[in-house]
């Protein structure tokens, strides 16, 4: 594992290299992950839900399931083109309930590149019977639209800090997450094969991802049902996340509905 954290940069670095933008910005989509935020499975990108809207929102449920489950529904809202903020429920069940209220604002961007400062706020109980405890996190996000293999890829670069009883001051929160559109010219857009890899989940108490601070490798596919349009979003999510682990490897399905007000 700590091999392929190291060679993935320098992996993607390679191959990521500029091409036809009108073709990759059409084939490019966001959505929300399983924390609520915009971006791939667990890691937030510098990229909003509504870049090309002043108002618009997104409702998405994830169901994690591996010896436990969880129910994960999440809100976000976006706003004047470079801002979201949202709301994420978790329900694990006998494990206790957990809240995630995420903001994220895009500072920066042009063209292919983006750039955001985002944060979340958690109230985690670690069984039912506890009362919640606050955790926080903080981050800059970079994301790259880019061309691999002549199909557009969106890789994303997040550095962090989170905060809260039992993390080191020296701890770094780092992921990197990677949306490829599969063969555009033959599925049409309809496909995307995303991944992160992340030393930190959706919360600090996820179901589905080793508790332990070290990295896990999550990956599936998004199914774009409504692409192209900029009104109305919707996909389907069918992820494994710590792919490689068998003792913490779970499987998720999900969906998102998003709709530009404004």
């Amino acid at each position: 594992m700590k091999i392929i954290f190291f060679l993935m940069p320098l992996i993607l670095s390679g191959f990521l290299i500029g091409g036809n933008w009108d073709a990759l910005l059409a084939g490019a989509y966001t959505a929300t992950g399983i924390g609520g935020s915009t971006g791939m499975i667990t890691t937030p990108t510098a990229k909003t839900g509504w870049d090309n809207s002043d108002l618009g929102f997104a409702v998405g449920y994830h169901f994690i399931t591996d010896n436990d489950y969880s129910h994960a529904p999440t809100i976000t809202v976006s706003f004047m083109k470079q801002a979201d903020i949202g709301f994420a429920f978790d329900a694990q069940g006998p494990k206790g309930d957990d809240f995630l209220f995420h903001a994220k604002w895009n500072f920066y961007s042009a063209g292919e590149a983006a750039l955001a400062a985002g944060a979340n706020i958690q109230a985690v109980r670690f069984n039912m019977h506890d009362a919640p405890e606050p955790f926080g996190q903080a981050y800059l996000a970079f994301t790259y639209l880019g061309d691999f293999f002549g199909m557009p890829a969106q890789t994303s670069i997040l550095f962090g800090k989170t905060l809260g009883r039992g993390y080191y001051n020296g701890d770094i929160d780092f992921s990197m997450s990677f949306d490829l559109n599969l063969f555009p010219d033959y599925l049409q857009n309809y496909l995307h094969w995303i991944s992160d890899f992340a030393n930190y989940s959706y919360t600090v108490d996820p179901n589905g991802t080793s508790h332990e601070r070290r990295g896990a490798f999550n990956t599936g596919f998004r199914i774009v049902v409504l692409k192209g349009d900029e009104r109305f979003k919707l996909n389907f999510d069918l992820l494994v996340t710590d792919f490689f682990d068998e003792g913490e490897r779970s499987f998720v399905i999900g969906t998102m509905f998003g709709y530009a007000i404004l």
